[in-house]
């Protein structure tokens, strides 16, 4: 039996590429990469610690976060994990330097589709990309099977009005 893979030719398109975090170098780096390969349209959102509402989580069709601006590996994990709950289908790559390899595995799974050493190389970026968006299909499906799939929003708190309103308008103006 033949399968289909999810992996992404060169030609295809990206869709809406969500940075969280204030990493302006990091991002730049990744989008020099992606535009080598795909089309897509790149989205911002520099206050890294905020979880951001269902208007934003759901804007965006593949995400990268800067490790270095949520603060320690506790603080990752644990906006990693509430990311991973209240939006698990979307692809997530976490990018950071206090690890020893890039990992395109289902090691992480609870937390992240592929993790991105830094520095980076736009061969280990674009092998990042296609990881994420097959190992996320997967995650999803265990999702699915174990019945651990629930509407995000009964999973988060409400996010503060003043957050909601400036993550939303960084998004709308592009702001890094």
């Amino acid at each position: 039996m033949e399968q289909t893979s999810n992996v992404l030719k060169a030609d295809e398109n990206l869709g809406r590429v969500l940075y969280i975090g204030p990493d302006e170098l990091l991002f730049s780096m990744i989008d020099s990469h992606l535009t080598e390969e795909f089309n897509f349209e790149s989205l911002s959102i520099s206050s890294g610690k905020a979880l951001m509402s269902k208007t934003i989580r759901d804007a965006a069709d593949l995400c990268f976060i800067s490790a270095a601006a949520l603060g320690d590996s506790s603080d990752v994990v644990g906006y990693c994990m509430a990311l991973r709950q209240s939006k698990p289908d979307l692809p997530t790559i976490l990018c950071s330097a206090d690890v020893s390899m890039s990992d395109f595995s289902t090691e992480r799974w609870e937390i992240c589709d592929a993790t991105l050493r830094i520095p980076l190389s736009r061969v280990a970026t674009v092998l990042a990309v296609s990881a994420a968006i097959e190992n996320n299909a997967g995650f999803v499906q265990k999702c699915i099977m174990t019945a651990r799939w629930r509407d995000p929003d009964e999973l988060m708190d409400p996010v503060p009005s003043e957050i909601t309103e400036m993550l939303q308008q960084e998004l709308a103006g592009g702001e890094a």
